[in-house]
C-alpha cells in the first residue's frame, strides 16, 4: 500500500509539474506574441505610403477576386512585416474601432483589439501590420467585428491566402 501511495503521488507530481512548467509557458509564448502583434498595430497608420516597401494586400470583404487578381502572397517573398488594407463595406461610416480576429485552418492565430478606421478613396478602411513569422502557407481569413455593436452576428469576411 505505502508503494501505491507513492506511485500516485509521484505521477500526480510529475503531471503538476508539466502543467506548470511546460502547458503554461506554450500559452504565455502565444499571449506575448499577442500582445507584441496589438501593440504594433497601435502606430498610426495615416499614411499607407510609408509601407508600399512591406509586402502588401488590399482586401474587400468575401472572396469576389478573379483568378487573375488572387488575394495571396508567397511565403519566400514576404518581408519581415505585411501590411494588409481591409476595405470596410460602404455602409459602415463611423470610426469606431474594431476587433481583428485571424483564423487559419479554423483556428486562431491571434486575436487583434481596437483596430482604428482610415478613410480612404472609396470609404473607410482597416489597416493592420502582421509580422511574417506568423503567416505560413495556407489560407487565412479575418473575421473583423466593430467593438460593442449591438448587431448579432455583425462580422465581416476577409480571406487571403500565403503560397
Amino acid at each position: 500500500m505505502p508503494i501505491l501511495v507513492a506511485v500516485l503521488a509521484m505521477v500526480l507530481a510529475v503531471g503538476f509539474s508539466w502543467r506548470i512548467f511546460f502547458y503554461n509557458a506554450e500559452q504565455s509564448e502565444f499571449a506575448l506574441t499577442e500582445k507584441a502583434v496589438n501593440e504594433l498595430n497601435q502606430k498610426d497608420f495615416s499614411n499607407p505610403s510609408e509601407y508600399q516597401n512591406y509586402s502588401n494586400l488590399r482586401l474587400i470583404s468575401g472572396n469576389l477576386r478573379s483568378t487573375g487578381n488572387k488575394n495571396s502572397l508567397a511565403e519566400s517573398n514576404l518581408t519581415g512585416e505585411v501590411f494588409l488594407r481591409l476595405t470596410l463595406p460602404i455602409e459602415i461610416k463611423s470610426d469606431k474601432f474594431h476587433t481583428a480576429k485571424i483564423i487559419k485552418d479554423g483556428k486562431s492565430v491571434l486575436t487583434l483589439n481596437q483596430m482604428h478606421t482610415y478613410q480612404n478613396n472609396a470609404g473607410r478602411e482597416i489597416r493592420l501590420l502582421l509580422p511574417a513569422s506568423i503567416l505560413k502557407k495556407g489560407e487565412y481569413q479575418i473575421e473583423l467585428r466593430e467593438e460593442n455593436s449591438t448587431v448579432e452576428n455583425g462580422k465581416i469576411i476577409y480571406i487571403f491566402m500565403i503560397q
